[in-house]
């Protein structure tokens, strides 16, 4: 098990929970580079640290995604405008409250498909990973979240552009006029249409 700060610093693009013998629940942590790392926290616990790192609020950034996406219980996770983490089954829970969903980043699924009775997932690197997952989930996730890209480039929650004399909060103070307002009222209206769009092309 290695250390979580330096780990969160090699640019992640998939978070998926595991058991590991003798030690219990833990995070399997992929990287850009493709390395695979384990830590001893729990998937939760890996996510709002790499939040705070990136400067948001992860709980207010889940519930705005859960409104226009009507993701409510489990949303994507906007950690920037190419890292879009989608949620994906990767196991059966094997007691209450077992996390068994992880998080991976759209931006680095290569592919998706079914084999024998199992659905795989193929990340760039041609990472393998068996999950628990249909199809047509997995799209329509995926579809969610190039939807949300696109919003977030409109409306980003995080100042993308950090330099040390600069006050990243400043946006922030200013008050929101009404075309602020209507704008974003406008925004919100067109991307719950897309996402309803997605829902009754599934059926």
């Amino acid at each position: 098990m290695k250390n979580l700060e330096k780990i969160l610093k090699k640019h992640p693009i998939a978070f998926i929970p595991v058991l590991v013998k003798d030690k219990g629940r833990a995070t399997k942590i992929i990287t850009k580079d493709l390395e695979e790392i384990y830590v001893s926290n729990r998937i939760g616990t890996v996510l709002k640290k790499m939040a705070v790192n990136e400067l948001i609020d992860l709980e207010a950034v889940k519930k705005v995604v859960g409104d226009i996406s009507g993701c409510k219980r489990l949303a994507p996770i906007i950690l920037g405008g190419e890292n879009i983490y989608i949620p994906i089954k990767v196991r059966k829970p094997i007691c209450t409250n077992d996390p068994c969903y992880g998080y991976f980043n759209t931006k680095y699924i290569k592919n998706y498909k079914k084999k024998d009775k199992k659905t795989i997932i193929i990340l760039k690197g041609d990472i393998k990973i068996e999950v628990n997952q249909t199809i047509k989930t997995i799209t329509k996730y995926i579809n969610v979240g190039k939807i949300l890209r696109d919003y977030y480039y409109k409306t980003p929650f995080i100042k993308e552009d950090k330099t040390e004399d600069d006050n990243i909060y400043k946006e922030f103070n200013k008050p929101a006029t009404k075309l602020d307002i209507a704008i974003l009222r406008n925004d919100i209206l067109n991307m719950k249409k897309e996402i309803i769009s997605l829902k009754d092309n599934d059926r």
